[in-house]
Parts: C-alpha cells; sequence; structure tokens
C-alpha cells in the first residue's frame, strides 16, 4: 500500500489517499489514534473483519465511516 497523503486529525481518526499498487486507482483508508504507554500516541490502521486494512472507494465513505464510528 503507498501512502499519497495523509489528512488531518479528526476526532481521533484520519484519511490516507492510497494506491494498493502503483497501477491501481486511488483509494481512501482509515486510520485511528491509540494511546500507549500512559501518554505516547500512534497511529494504526482501521481492519477490516479479515485483518486487512479497510479500504474505501471516496473520501465521503470514509468520512462517513469516522462519523458512524463516533456515534457508538
Amino acid at each position: 500500500m503507498i501512502i499519497l497523503r495523509k489528512g488531518e486529525d479528526k476526532q481521533g481518526y484520519r484519511v490516507l489517499m492510497v494506491k494498493l499498487t502503483p497501477h491501481s486507482e486511488t483509494r481512501f483508508s482509515v486510520q485511528k489514534k491509540v494511546k500507549f504507554l500512559w501518554f505516547f500516541t500512534k497511529w494504526e490502521d482501521v481492519l477490516d473483519k479479515h485483518g486487512m486494512p479497510k479500504i474505501f472507494d471516496s473520501n465521503k465513505n470514509a468520512t462517513a465511516f469516522i462519523n458512524f464510528q463516533k456515534r457508538w
């Protein structure tokens, strides 16, 4: 996965513009900010049920996913 652009932090999530291979279309992925060792933070990919990073066709769908996750 090739990261083209990192989005800004929104509600503990950010949207990445990615390409799965050098010749594929541009897609979008979501990362979540997680805490470890009390006060350090890092970014982890949001995974689907198969353990792979969740990939979206559009930025709109990725943002809708973030808004849905923050609701619960």
